[in-house]
């Protein structure tokens, strides 16, 4: 008996929540937006535009600057020709 008694509240429970579920159609949010997640999520992304901007910045600089290597050894002169 106690056993068809909790089997019957359970059925009669899942049934209620099912009903309520299904009749439920709309979602009224009411939470204000959060200014601080907000001001966060900006200033993430002035930092990653500014740090992109950065490294744009240092490979526009590696790739402009010419690179002069001087050769300091003495030049091979042939004593035949005098040619150097």
């Amino acid at each position: 008996m106690v056993v068809d008694d909790i089997l019957k509240f359970a059925r009669a429970y899942i049934k209620m929540n099912l009903v309520y579920v299904i009749q439920q159609q709309d979602v009224l949010v009411l939470a204000k937006p959060n200014p601080v997640g907000a001001l966060f999520t900006t200033m993430v992304v002035v930092a990653f535009t500014c740090k992109l901007l950065d490294v744009i910045y240092i490979v526009v600089n590696i790739v402009t600057v010419d690179a002069f290597f001087i050769d300091w050894e003495q030049v091979f002169c042939n004593s035949v020709n005098r040619m150097c």
